[in-house]
């Protein structure tokens, strides 16, 4: 598909791209909405909170997914998944302690996600901005917790339900986020 729309006239105009560039979005944008919904069935459980239904809730997230892609720093790793997971399973990562910290990337807190993937196009991390509110009553709430112990204790229970309650909202926006980033998994 050319840029430039040609219409039944052979010419062309900016509106008739704009809109063939429009259609060719949502498009995709049904697509990958079916392909969620319909295919991986990754938001069987999803209640839409403003209870317009469910589709129409997942449509929602997939569309303010999509602006928060926009910018999307991508940075590649040189070692690929299995070598990292082989790696990391028998113990044997790379020793990094004589290296300077200062060499390695530093990825600054902002509103752009980054991803950094291997080069086999596998996600091994992702960063996003989670929204402040959110963060700070994850602060507050910390306080709710027991004193970490060997073992979880029956009597700590209780309060880390409390403190699970108290930041439902965060977890939330965590799981559709995620789901929207590798919905395979």
């Amino acid at each position: 598909m050319s840029d430039i729309a040609t219409n039944a006239a052979g010419t062309t105009n900016a509106a008739d791209a704009a809109s063939a560039a429009g259609a060719g979005a949502t498009t995709a944008n049904k697509d990958r909405l079916n392909y969620l919904i319909d295919t991986l069935k990754a938001y069987d459980n999803y209640i839409n909170p403003d209870g317009r239904g469910r589709r129409h809730g997942v449509k929602r997230l997939l569309h303010r997914w999509s602006q928060a892609q926009q910018g999307l720093d991508t940075h590649i790793c040189r070692v690929p998944y299995p070598i990292l997971k082989a790696q990391a399973k028998s113990q044997q990562l790379a020793d990094w302690s004589s290296t300077d910290v200062s060499t390695f990337k530093h990825i600054p807190s902002m509103a752009t996600h980054h991803q950094v993937k291997d080069t086999h196009g596998n996600i091994l991390a992702y960063k996003l901005r989670i929204p402040q509110t959110l963060v700070d009553n994850l602060a507050s709430t910390e306080d709710i917790l027991p004193p970490i112990k060997a073992a979880a204790s029956v009597t700590d229970l209780p309060y880390s339900q409390t403190w699970l309650d108290a930041n439902q909202t965060l977890f939330k926006w965590l799981s559709d986020d995620l789901r929207l980033i590798n919905p395979e998994c």
